[in-house]
């Protein structure tokens, strides 16, 4: 008898994975599982270029295209013009003046992002962090902007609950800058903080130029969990974001 049962319950999880990520031929509806399973909410990534040349923004997958449960494939990526070069990463242009948009709507993803260069790539890189329904955290998405590798584009993310990122525009004086990890600032506040010493990267001081990692520019608190000021902003899952980028001040 317990064999019946058995069977039953891995027929059942056959089905449920299969329904999850199920295309019923609108991508804009899974079946309806919570968000972080498969999710049943529309989600994008709107990429805004107010630069003064066209830019390439590149997306890596942090845990690969279903590390957050998600039920992406590459395909899904490569329809909307994102150049899967890798299996965790693509990259897309997008020209001066324009925008554009890619539908994120097959449940949570880890997605971070550099102009120009790969997000913890070369340096200067400004990223932008969009960690959509963490397995762990599944109602609800985290964002940031990192200057942890440098900074060659201003910057702002925001979310369409309303809660933004500031804009940051140069290098330095952002450490009271919302939603920002400061220039070679790993932990949120100085203590802890190792910056990279990678060639051409801020802990690099032969190479870094102007964009030395300084302890000052870090934000202040007792520890990574409490800054003076929020490096990791934090909304409700389900909503949109829009990242801005343009020329540096």
């Amino acid at each position: 008898m317990k064999w019946k049962y058995l069977v039953i319950l891995f027929g059942f999880l056959a089905f449920f994975v299969f329904s999850s990520c199920h295309n019923t031929g609108n991508q804009d509806v899974i079946d309806d599982f919570p968000l972080g399973i498969g999710g049943s909410e529309t989600r994008s990534l709107t990429l805004v270029n107010n630069a003064s040349k066209d830019v390439k923004v590149y997306l890596v997958f942090i845990g690969g295209l279903t590390g957050n449960n998600g039920c992406y494939t590459a395909e899904d990526f490569k329809s909307q013009g994102c150049d899967v070069y890798r299996s965790d990463r693509c990259s897309i242009t997008v020209p001066k003046g324009s925008s554009k948009t890619l539908n994120l709507d097959m449940g949570g993803i880890n997605l971070s992002g550099g102009l120009d260069n790969e997000p913890m790539g070369s340096c200067p890189t400004t990223m932008f962090e969009i960690n959509i329904s963490a397995p762990d955290n599944s109602m609800h998405d985290q964002f940031d902007l990192s200057l942890v590798n440098g900074f060659n584009y201003s910057m702002k993310i925001s979310s369409s609950t309303g809660v933004s990122t500031k804009y940051v525009t140069q290098a330095t004086g952002n450490s009271n800058a919302l939603g920002v990890f400061p220039l070679g600032c790993t932990q949120c506040v100085s203590q802890g903080s190792n910056p990279p010493a990678w060639n051409n990267c801020p802990g690099n001081i032969s190479s870094c130029e102007g964009q030395c990692y300084r302890p000052g520019e870090c934000k202040i608190g007792p520890d990574e969990l409490h800054p003076n000021v929020p490096c990791v902003l934090e909304v409700n899952t389900g909503g949109n974001f829009t990242v801005t980028f343009g020329n540096p001040s």
